[in-house]
């Protein structure tokens, strides 16, 4: 089975998929104009702690900082298309159970709205970091408790 963080990418990739988003649960995508737009699901950090005693099977916690980027060809539409898409995606996280695969929650924490060029093409991006939890015991990584 792989890492709770590889779960917990794919389930919120699944989640924004069901939204009409062409998403990847990568940090890296070619950037292309007739590919856009492209949802990008990707893990930046995780802060772990102990939750408990316990030994090798000891419960640890793990904060998990989700960042879900959305970029859109540069046109005069760039800040609807985002705020559009930034919708969908909100309204993708958050479900009655609000647990996306192992996560035993999940809130956002911040958005960021940019511009940004590469080679002779405009992107507009919208970055959304989110915070997930998932709590598993020290000897499997892979198995959400």
């Amino acid at each position: 089975m792989a890492h709770v963080r590889k779960q917990l990418r794919e389930a919120i990739a699944a989640r924004l998929t069901g939204e009409g988003l062409s998403v990847e649960a990568s940090r890296l995508w070619p950037l292309k104009p007739a590919a856009l737009p492209i949802v990008l699901v990707y893990v930046t950090e995780e802060e772990v702690t102990t939750a408990s005693m316990g030994g090798a099977a000891a419960p640890l916690e793990r904060r998990v900082s989700v960042r879900i980027e959305a970029i859109v060809a540069s046109s005069e539409k760039t800040d609807a298309m985002l705020d559009d898409i930034g919708v969908r995606i909100e309204r993708g996280m958050v479900t009655p159970d609000r647990k996306p695969g192992p996560a035993t929650w999940v809130t956002l924490r911040a958005v960021r709205i940019a511009m940004r060029a590469e080679g002779e093409h405009a992107f507009g991006a919208l970055v959304m970091d989110y915070e997930a939890v998932v709590c598993t015991a020290m000897n499997a990584p892979d198995v959400a408790l």
